[in-house]
Protein backbone atom coordinates (compact mmCIF):
# COMPACT_ATOMS: atom_id res chain seq x y z
CA UNK A 1 0.00 0.00 0.00
CA UNK A 2 2.89 2.30 0.38
CA UNK A 3 4.00 1.69 -3.02
CA UNK A 4 0.42 2.73 -4.24
CA UNK A 5 0.66 5.56 -2.25
CA UNK A 6 3.89 6.57 -3.47
CA UNK A 7 2.97 6.59 -7.10
CA UNK A 8 -0.26 7.98 -6.94
CA UNK A 9 0.76 11.24 -4.77
CA UNK A 10 3.96 11.39 -7.15
CA UNK A 11 1.55 11.48 -10.74
CA UNK A 12 -0.71 14.29 -8.78
CA UNK A 13 2.11 16.30 -7.64
CA UNK A 14 4.01 16.39 -11.33
CA UNK A 15 0.51 17.00 -12.55
CA UNK A 16 -0.45 19.87 -10.82
CA UNK A 17 0.24 22.85 -13.40
CA UNK A 18 0.20 25.44 -10.57
CA UNK A 19 2.83 23.54 -8.33
CA UNK A 20 4.93 22.94 -10.99
CA UNK A 21 4.67 26.73 -12.16
CA UNK A 22 5.96 27.98 -8.96
CA UNK A 23 8.28 25.21 -7.79
CA UNK A 24 10.04 25.46 -11.93
CA UNK A 25 8.81 28.16 -14.02
CA UNK A 26 8.50 30.67 -12.03
CA UNK A 27 12.46 30.22 -10.78
CA UNK A 28 13.84 29.93 -14.50
CA UNK A 29 12.22 33.02 -15.54
CA UNK A 30 13.54 34.63 -12.65
CA UNK A 31 16.69 33.21 -12.74
CA UNK A 32 16.97 34.77 -16.11
CA UNK A 33 16.13 38.57 -15.18
CA UNK A 34 18.32 38.06 -12.86
CA UNK A 35 20.87 37.12 -15.63
CA UNK A 36 20.24 40.20 -17.43
CA UNK A 37 20.19 42.66 -14.78
CA UNK A 38 23.21 41.78 -12.83
CA UNK A 39 25.15 40.35 -16.15
CA UNK A 40 28.75 42.39 -16.16
CA UNK A 41 27.78 44.60 -12.96
CA UNK A 42 30.52 43.59 -11.27
CA UNK A 43 33.20 43.46 -13.81
CA UNK A 44 32.52 47.49 -14.11
CA UNK A 45 32.08 48.76 -10.81
CA UNK A 46 33.60 46.10 -8.34
CA UNK A 47 36.40 44.41 -9.95
CA UNK A 48 40.56 45.82 -9.74
CA UNK A 49 40.77 47.49 -12.88
CA UNK A 50 44.00 50.06 -13.66
CA UNK A 51 43.56 53.13 -11.34
CA UNK A 52 44.08 56.13 -13.53
CA UNK A 53 45.87 59.18 -11.73
CA UNK A 54 48.60 62.19 -12.18
CA UNK A 55 51.25 63.26 -10.04
CA UNK A 56 52.12 66.59 -9.85
CA UNK A 57 56.00 67.09 -8.92
CA UNK A 58 57.06 70.46 -6.72
CA UNK A 59 60.60 69.00 -6.59
CA UNK A 60 62.47 65.81 -8.36
CA UNK A 61 62.13 62.74 -6.04
CA UNK A 62 64.06 59.53 -8.14
CA UNK A 63 62.91 56.68 -5.41
CA UNK A 64 59.47 58.27 -5.80
CA UNK A 65 59.62 58.23 -9.78
CA UNK A 66 61.08 54.59 -9.16
CA UNK A 67 57.87 53.25 -7.61
CA UNK A 68 55.56 54.58 -9.96
CA UNK A 69 57.48 53.70 -13.08
CA UNK A 70 56.90 49.96 -11.64
CA UNK A 71 53.20 50.56 -10.66
CA UNK A 72 52.41 51.80 -13.68
CA UNK A 73 54.43 49.37 -16.75
CA UNK A 74 53.86 45.64 -17.41
CA UNK A 75 50.70 44.07 -18.40
CA UNK A 76 49.91 43.65 -14.72
CA UNK A 77 49.92 47.44 -14.05
CA UNK A 78 47.57 48.91 -11.20
CA UNK A 79 48.32 52.60 -12.37
CA UNK A 80 48.20 54.43 -15.75
CA UNK A 81 49.55 57.94 -14.73
CA UNK A 82 47.98 61.04 -16.76
CA UNK A 83 50.52 63.43 -17.82
CA UNK A 84 48.73 66.76 -17.23
CA UNK A 85 49.61 70.47 -15.18
CA UNK A 86 47.87 71.66 -12.19
CA UNK A 87 44.76 72.84 -13.71
CA UNK A 88 44.17 70.08 -16.18
CA UNK A 89 44.51 67.88 -13.65
CA UNK A 90 42.22 69.49 -11.42
CA UNK A 91 40.02 69.70 -14.31
CA UNK A 92 40.14 65.73 -14.86
CA UNK A 93 39.61 65.12 -11.28
CA UNK A 94 36.50 66.82 -11.45
CA UNK A 95 35.20 65.44 -14.84
CA UNK A 96 36.01 61.78 -13.23
CA UNK A 97 38.52 61.09 -15.64
CA UNK A 98 41.03 60.24 -12.53
CA UNK A 99 40.36 58.70 -9.46
CA UNK A 100 43.12 60.99 -7.56
CA UNK A 101 45.88 63.42 -8.11
CA UNK A 102 49.42 62.59 -6.36
CA UNK A 103 51.26 65.50 -4.86
CA UNK A 104 54.86 64.98 -4.68
CA UNK A 105 55.97 68.06 -2.34
CA UNK A 106 59.31 69.70 -2.19
CA UNK A 107 60.79 68.24 0.71
CA UNK A 108 59.92 64.99 0.27
CA UNK A 109 55.99 64.51 1.40
CA UNK A 110 53.97 62.08 -0.62
CA UNK A 111 50.09 63.79 -0.67
CA UNK A 112 46.50 62.90 -1.86
CA UNK A 113 43.59 64.79 -3.80
CA UNK A 114 40.59 63.30 -4.30
CA UNK A 115 37.03 64.58 -5.58
CA UNK A 116 34.74 65.06 -3.16
CA UNK A 117 32.35 63.11 -4.40
CA UNK A 118 34.71 60.06 -4.86
CA UNK A 119 33.07 58.48 -0.65
CA UNK A 120 29.74 57.43 -3.29
CA UNK A 121 31.68 56.44 -6.35
CA UNK A 122 32.96 52.92 -7.38
CA UNK A 123 36.47 54.78 -7.47
CA UNK A 124 36.43 54.87 -3.69
CA UNK A 125 37.92 51.49 -3.67
CA UNK A 126 40.88 52.65 -5.80
CA UNK A 127 41.39 55.79 -3.96
CA UNK A 128 41.85 53.38 -1.11
CA UNK A 129 44.47 51.06 -2.48
CA UNK A 130 46.62 54.84 -3.84
CA UNK A 131 46.10 55.80 0.23
CA UNK A 132 47.78 52.82 0.97
CA UNK A 133 50.69 53.47 -1.22
CA UNK A 134 51.20 56.81 -0.17
CA UNK A 135 51.10 55.63 3.69
CA UNK A 136 53.36 53.21 3.42
CA UNK A 137 56.08 55.21 0.95
CA UNK A 138 55.50 58.21 3.84
CA UNK A 139 56.36 55.89 6.79
CA UNK A 140 59.32 53.89 4.72
CA UNK A 141 60.92 57.11 3.48
CA UNK A 142 60.26 58.21 7.16
CA UNK A 143 62.74 55.53 8.49
CA UNK A 144 64.84 55.87 5.86
CA UNK A 145 65.34 59.34 6.97
CA UNK A 146 65.99 58.35 10.86
CA UNK A 147 67.93 55.83 9.87
CA UNK A 148 70.38 57.84 7.90
CA UNK A 149 70.75 60.54 10.61
CA UNK A 150 71.73 58.53 13.15
CA UNK A 151 73.51 55.56 11.41
CA UNK A 152 74.26 56.39 8.18
CA UNK A 153 76.49 53.12 8.10
CA UNK A 154 73.27 51.25 8.20
CA UNK A 155 71.64 53.24 5.23
CA UNK A 156 72.59 50.49 2.09
CA UNK A 157 71.23 47.34 4.47
CA UNK A 158 68.08 49.51 5.77
CA UNK A 159 66.92 50.77 2.05
CA UNK A 160 67.63 47.13 0.62
CA UNK A 161 65.41 45.83 3.34
CA UNK A 162 62.63 48.34 2.45
CA UNK A 163 62.50 47.87 -1.06
CA UNK A 164 62.21 44.57 -0.65
CA UNK A 165 59.40 45.07 1.81
CA UNK A 166 57.81 47.02 -0.78
CA UNK A 167 57.86 44.79 -3.50
CA UNK A 168 56.32 42.54 -1.20
CA UNK A 169 53.09 45.01 0.09
CA UNK A 170 51.63 44.97 -4.18
CA UNK A 171 51.20 41.09 -5.02
CA UNK A 172 48.11 40.01 -5.38
CA UNK A 173 46.38 36.88 -3.15
CA UNK A 174 43.59 35.40 -3.78
CA UNK A 175 41.27 35.40 -1.09
CA UNK A 176 39.15 32.58 -2.04
CA UNK A 177 38.72 30.29 -4.97
CA UNK A 178 34.67 31.07 -5.33
CA UNK A 179 32.97 33.80 -7.12
CA UNK A 180 34.02 36.86 -5.58
CA UNK A 181 30.66 38.72 -7.64
CA UNK A 182 28.63 39.77 -4.53
CA UNK A 183 25.04 39.53 -7.04
CA UNK A 184 25.88 35.62 -6.98
CA UNK A 185 24.19 35.99 -3.90
CA UNK A 186 20.73 36.44 -5.70
CA UNK A 187 21.23 32.82 -7.29
CA UNK A 188 21.96 31.12 -3.70
CA UNK A 189 18.77 33.24 -2.72
CA UNK A 190 16.86 31.84 -5.92
CA UNK A 191 18.19 28.08 -5.99
CA UNK A 192 17.15 28.09 -1.92
CA UNK A 193 14.07 29.78 -2.91
CA UNK A 194 12.97 26.94 -5.27
CA UNK A 195 13.49 24.50 -2.28
CA UNK A 196 11.14 26.11 -0.80
CA UNK A 197 8.64 25.92 -2.92
CA UNK A 198 8.38 22.56 -2.26
CA UNK A 199 6.20 23.50 1.20
CA UNK A 200 3.66 23.71 -1.29
CA UNK A 201 4.18 19.48 -1.88
CA UNK A 202 4.38 19.23 2.19
CA UNK A 203 0.74 21.01 2.61
CA UNK A 204 -0.69 19.40 -0.41
CA UNK A 205 -0.17 15.77 1.07
CA UNK A 206 -1.17 16.71 4.32
CA UNK A 207 -4.69 18.27 3.18
CA UNK A 208 -5.14 15.37 1.23
CA UNK A 209 -5.48 12.82 4.23
CA UNK A 210 -7.81 15.44 5.82
CA UNK A 211 -11.33 14.06 5.61
CA UNK A 212 -13.68 17.11 6.32
CA UNK A 213 -11.61 19.26 3.89
CA UNK A 214 -12.45 17.34 0.56
CA UNK A 215 -14.78 14.09 -0.85
CA UNK A 216 -11.04 12.73 -1.93
CA UNK A 217 -9.67 12.82 1.29
CA UNK A 218 -13.10 11.39 3.17
CA UNK A 219 -12.85 8.55 0.81
CA UNK A 220 -8.98 8.29 2.04
CA UNK A 221 -10.05 8.21 5.85
CA UNK A 222 -12.59 5.43 5.29
CA UNK A 223 -10.35 3.24 3.43
CA UNK A 224 -8.48 0.03 4.69
CA UNK A 225 -4.88 1.96 4.30
CA UNK A 226 -4.05 3.34 7.51
CA UNK A 227 -3.37 7.22 7.77
CA UNK A 228 0.10 7.34 8.92
CA UNK A 229 1.18 4.76 5.85
CA UNK A 230 -0.58 6.86 3.47
CA UNK A 231 0.55 10.17 4.51
CA UNK A 232 4.24 8.50 4.42
CA UNK A 233 3.86 7.63 0.93
CA UNK A 234 2.47 10.83 0.01
CA UNK A 235 5.61 12.83 1.90
CA UNK A 236 7.95 10.50 -0.05
CA UNK A 237 6.68 11.51 -3.19
CA UNK A 238 6.57 15.19 -2.89
CA UNK A 239 10.09 14.95 -1.23
CA UNK A 240 11.14 12.92 -5.00
CA UNK A 241 9.07 15.49 -6.83
CA UNK A 242 10.97 18.57 -5.21
CA UNK A 243 14.12 17.29 -4.77
CA UNK A 244 13.92 16.54 -8.71
CA UNK A 245 12.70 20.31 -10.04
CA UNK A 246 15.60 21.73 -7.36
CA UNK A 247 18.11 19.75 -9.25
CA UNK A 248 16.65 21.11 -12.47
CA UNK A 249 16.57 24.41 -11.16
CA UNK A 250 20.31 24.37 -10.15
CA UNK A 251 21.68 22.78 -13.51
CA UNK A 252 19.47 25.53 -15.20
CA UNK A 253 21.86 28.65 -13.25
CA UNK A 254 25.05 26.20 -13.21
CA UNK A 255 24.96 25.55 -17.32
CA UNK A 256 21.91 27.59 -19.23
CA UNK A 257 22.22 30.76 -16.90
CA UNK A 258 26.32 30.39 -17.18
CA UNK A 259 26.52 30.84 -13.10
CA UNK A 260 29.82 30.36 -11.33
CA UNK A 261 28.61 28.23 -8.47
CA UNK A 262 32.11 26.99 -7.37
CA UNK A 263 33.94 23.81 -7.32
CA UNK A 264 31.64 21.48 -5.32
CA UNK A 265 28.46 21.58 -7.65
CA UNK A 266 27.46 17.85 -6.36
CA UNK A 267 27.40 19.39 -2.68
CA UNK A 268 24.46 21.50 -3.95
CA UNK A 269 22.15 19.10 -4.74
CA UNK A 270 22.88 17.10 -1.07
CA UNK A 271 21.34 21.21 -0.11
CA UNK A 272 18.60 20.38 -2.28
CA UNK A 273 17.74 16.88 -1.09
CA UNK A 274 17.99 18.12 2.84
CA UNK A 275 16.35 21.41 2.32
CA UNK A 276 13.57 19.50 0.13
CA UNK A 277 12.79 17.16 3.25
CA UNK A 278 13.01 20.78 5.37
CA UNK A 279 10.08 22.01 3.23
CA UNK A 280 7.50 18.98 2.71
CA UNK A 281 8.00 18.62 6.63
CA UNK A 282 7.42 22.45 6.96
CA UNK A 283 4.18 21.85 4.88
CA UNK A 284 3.26 19.24 6.35
CA UNK A 285 2.87 20.71 9.72
CA UNK A 286 0.84 23.70 8.22
CA UNK A 287 -1.21 21.41 6.34
CA UNK A 288 -1.89 19.23 9.70
CA UNK A 289 -2.88 22.08 12.23
CA UNK A 290 -5.82 23.71 12.87
CA UNK A 291 -9.23 23.54 11.22
CA UNK A 292 -8.58 26.48 8.07
CA UNK A 293 -9.78 25.68 4.43
CA UNK A 294 -7.21 24.35 2.03
CA UNK A 295 -7.18 27.99 0.55
CA UNK A 296 -6.32 29.58 3.96
CA UNK A 297 -3.56 26.88 4.49
CA UNK A 298 -2.07 27.23 1.10
CA UNK A 299 -2.16 30.96 1.70
CA UNK A 300 -0.28 30.47 5.13
CA UNK A 301 2.42 28.06 2.92
CA UNK A 302 3.07 30.72 0.33
CA UNK A 303 3.82 33.56 2.96
CA UNK A 304 6.01 31.37 4.59
CA UNK A 305 8.10 31.14 1.64
CA UNK A 306 7.83 34.72 0.56
CA UNK A 307 8.60 35.91 3.83
CA UNK A 308 11.91 33.89 4.29
CA UNK A 309 12.89 34.99 1.15
CA UNK A 310 12.59 38.38 2.18
CA UNK A 311 14.45 37.47 4.98
CA UNK A 312 17.40 36.08 3.49
CA UNK A 313 18.06 38.87 0.75
CA UNK A 314 16.10 37.52 -2.23
CA UNK A 315 14.88 40.67 -2.24
CA UNK A 316 16.85 43.01 -0.81
CA UNK A 317 20.55 41.82 -0.75
CA UNK A 318 21.59 43.28 2.57
CA UNK A 319 18.73 42.06 4.35
CA UNK A 320 19.74 38.94 5.38
CA UNK A 321 23.08 40.54 6.78
CA UNK A 322 20.58 43.27 8.91
CA UNK A 323 18.24 40.43 10.15
CA UNK A 324 21.53 38.40 11.54
CA UNK A 325 22.78 41.48 13.35
CA UNK A 326 19.62 43.01 14.51
CA UNK A 327 17.22 39.61 14.68
CA UNK A 328 19.67 36.96 15.38
CA UNK A 329 17.41 34.27 16.50
CA UNK A 330 15.31 34.82 13.27
CA UNK A 331 18.36 34.30 11.42
CA UNK A 332 19.18 30.77 12.52
CA UNK A 333 15.92 29.12 12.22
CA UNK A 334 15.00 31.07 8.96
CA UNK A 335 14.96 27.64 6.50
CA UNK A 336 15.98 30.21 3.60
CA UNK A 337 18.97 31.89 5.18
CA UNK A 338 20.23 28.42 6.42
CA UNK A 339 20.24 27.06 2.66
CA UNK A 340 21.88 30.09 1.86
CA UNK A 341 24.60 29.57 4.02
CA UNK A 342 24.92 25.98 3.17
CA UNK A 343 25.52 27.37 -0.82
CA UNK A 344 27.51 30.69 0.20
CA UNK A 345 29.85 28.28 2.53
CA UNK A 346 30.28 25.92 -0.82
CA UNK A 347 31.81 28.50 -2.66
CA UNK A 348 33.65 30.82 -0.38
CA UNK A 349 35.14 28.33 2.21
CA UNK A 350 37.73 25.42 2.12
CA UNK A 351 36.30 24.47 5.57
CA UNK A 352 33.36 21.97 5.84
CA UNK A 353 32.23 23.46 9.11
CA UNK A 354 29.40 25.79 8.02
CA UNK A 355 28.02 23.74 5.37
CA UNK A 356 27.85 20.77 7.70
CA UNK A 357 26.39 23.08 10.54
CA UNK A 358 23.91 24.09 7.60
CA UNK A 359 22.96 20.42 7.25
CA UNK A 360 22.11 19.51 10.59
CA UNK A 361 20.22 22.47 10.99
CA UNK A 362 17.68 21.37 7.87
CA UNK A 363 17.57 17.74 9.42
CA UNK A 364 16.68 18.92 12.47
CA UNK A 365 14.28 21.08 11.87
CA UNK A 366 12.77 18.62 9.31
CA UNK A 367 12.39 15.68 12.30
CA UNK A 368 10.68 18.85 14.38
CA UNK A 369 8.52 19.37 11.93
CA UNK A 370 7.70 15.52 10.61
CA UNK A 371 6.88 14.45 14.55
CA UNK A 372 4.41 17.52 14.86
CA UNK A 373 2.49 16.91 11.89
CA UNK A 374 2.45 13.52 12.81
CA UNK A 375 0.88 14.17 15.95
CA UNK A 376 -1.50 16.61 14.99
CA UNK A 377 -2.77 14.26 11.83
CA UNK A 378 -3.02 10.74 14.36
CA UNK A 379 -5.26 13.35 16.90
CA UNK A 380 -8.08 14.31 13.99
CA UNK A 381 -11.32 12.18 14.57
CA UNK A 382 -14.42 13.04 12.49
CA UNK A 383 -17.53 12.40 13.82
CA UNK A 384 -19.11 11.59 10.57
CA UNK A 385 -17.86 12.02 7.04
Amino acid sequence: MFLHSFKYSFKSLIRNKTLLFWSLLFTILLGTCFKIAFSGITESTENLTVIKVAVLYEAENPPFEELMTTLSSGEDKLLEIKEATGEQALEMLGDGELAAIIDVGSEGKISLRTSSSSAVSSSNIQISIVQNIIEQYNAKAAILEQIGREDPLALPAAVQAVAEDVSGLFTEEKLSDGNMDVYIQYFFNLIAMSIIMSISFGTTVALGIQGNLSPLAARRCISPTRKSVSALGGLCAAIVSGFLISCVNILFVRFVLDVDLGKRLPMYFVTAFAGTVMAVCIGYVIGSAGNLSENSKDAIATMFSTLGGFLSGLMILDMRMIIAEKAPIIHMINPLSIMFDSFYSLSMYDDWSRYIRSIVSMLIISALCFAAGSIMTRRQKYASL
